[in-house]
């Protein structure tokens, strides 16, 4: 697993690296755009067409009986129940396609994530720092400290906020209608 990943890593790499300096939208769509040429190649060599022509062409049949026989319950009821099984034929012929395309889309999806999930501190950027603690912990006795890597400083000092529980009632918290 850890040679597909790196091999992964590296083609995202690739396509990604000309969009370094700019906004990671443009990466973004890059990446986009390059997956879904891709995943619709797949899609096209791994798909039987035939039978999803079939299974459409079914569909839209049954719909049409249903719009003309509008007035025959039997009729409609019946032609719905065909829709049903044409539609499951439907999505049993992209079931093919889409089990080819998920573990490559997993990858790609993980590879982004390590792209713009998380991005790093700029100089002269904020951060806030919570930490959450189990209702019966004491925090005072716990004395707790925050401790930084060089090249960052702690700019306030630490403020504990107790959690309040949220209602959405007005009433409940105290103010009128």
């Amino acid at each position: 697993m850890t040679i597909v990943n790196l091999v992964f890593g590296r083609v995202v790499d690739l396509i990604l690296l000309p969009f370094r300096t700019l906004s990671p939208w443009f990466g973004m769509i890059a990446a986009s755009l390059v997956t879904a040429l891709l995943m619709l190649e797949v899609y096209k060599l791994t798909s039987d067409q035939a039978a999803i022509r079939r299974a459409k062409d079914r569909i839209k049949a049954h719909l049409y009986e249903m719009r003309l026989y509008k007035d025959n319950m039997r009729v409609t009821l019946a032609a719905q129940g065909a829709i049903l099984k044409a539609n499951l034929a439907y999505m049993g012929a992209n079931l093919k396609p889409l089990a080819v395309m998920i573990v490559p889309l997993v990858l790609v999806l993980a590879q982004l994530s390590l792209w713009f999930d998380r991005s790093p501190l700029k100089p002269g950027e904020e951060a806030l720092v919570k930490a959450g603690l189990e209702a019966s912990a004491d925090p005072v006795a716990l004395d707790l400290a925050l401790e930084t890597p060089p090249g960052l400083e702690i700019t306030a000092p630490a403020v504990r906020i107790a959690d309040v529980p949220h209602t959405d009632s007005p009433t409940e918290r105290g103010q009128l209608p």
